[in-house]
């Protein structure tokens, strides 16, 4: 549990004036809680489509330091596909609990750069919006988290290597619930600065390359938070993913 460390908590703790000595203790404690803040936002999991035509379906299962998950995408037509991103934390900061959803849709457009080896460049250009709940403190405050999104990429596959590059474009919304106002509770709110307050705008570079054979896929992501606006929120700058990708042609099996 984190202590409301202030100027007059100190005065109350040491019963007079603070002396240097004491300022040097405020000092340092300060340093220390910054340190081992909460966190509340997370480069999640970016879904890169790596579609060739109509009627392929990819489901991946991610693994990060702190969040694992499924993608889950599907292409309608030979240009417009749907995706569904499930990311749960629990582990480090999110220890009690926190959930991330995203629901869109992304247009593509394949193209065969050579035919023997097949290799395909497929550009894309993804909308999505996502909900989610933040649960770390939840005797004192709910969090709901509201993001939208575009996220522009390109992918580039082959039977046994597949590289790709994104970079997705969000504004996150925070809906803060409080429930004690009171002075005594105030230290459960300390690392909150302007969530629940303000929006916040994130750009988030991403890069990854898979190794397989065909339609099955060992994946290594690396994603980077770069926030945009002047809004005071803690936030991981940069994770990286392990997943696994299985794509099938339904075309083909059905």
């Amino acid at each position: 549990m984190k202590i409301p460390v202030t100027a007059s908590f100190l005065k109350r703790l040491f019963g007079r004036s603070l002396e240097p000595s004491a300022r040097y203790v405020w000092v340092m404690i300060m340093i220390i809680q910054t340190g081992c803040g909460t966190y509340y936002h997370y480069p999640t999991y970016q879904n890169i489509p790596v579609n060739r035509k109509a009627g392929e379906i990819r489901g991946d299962y991610f693994l990060s330091e702190a969040s694992e998950g499924f993608s889950l995408s599907y292409s309608i037509t030979k240009n417009l596909g749907a995706f569904v991103n499930v990311n749960t934390f629990k582990q480090y900061d999110f220890q009690e609990g926190a959930h991330m959803s995203d629901l869109g849709l992304y247009f593509f457009k394949a193209k065969n750069l050579t035919e023997s080896p097949a290799i395909t460049m497929t550009p894309s250009l993804s909308a999505a919006y996502g909900f989610g709940q933040y649960n770390r403190n939840r005797d004192y405050y709910r969090l709901d988290i509201h993001r939208a999104y575009l996220q522009p990429s390109v992918a580039i596959t082959s039977n046994i290597i597949d590289i790709g590059l994104s970079g997705r474009l969000s504004r996150v919304d925070y809906q803060l619930d409080r429930f004690y106002n009171d002075e005594s509770s105030e230290h459960h709110y300390a690392n909150l600065y302007d969530v629940g307050k303000k929006p916040f705008y994130f750009f988030e570079p991403g890069f990854f390359i898979g190794v397989g054979y065909k339609w099955v896929k060992l994946q290594f992501h690396t994603f980077r938070s770069v926030q945009l606006d002047d809004s005071e929120i803690l936030y991981y700058e940069d994770t990286g993913y392990l997943s696994l990708s299985i794509q099938l042609d339904l075309e083909k099996w059905f």
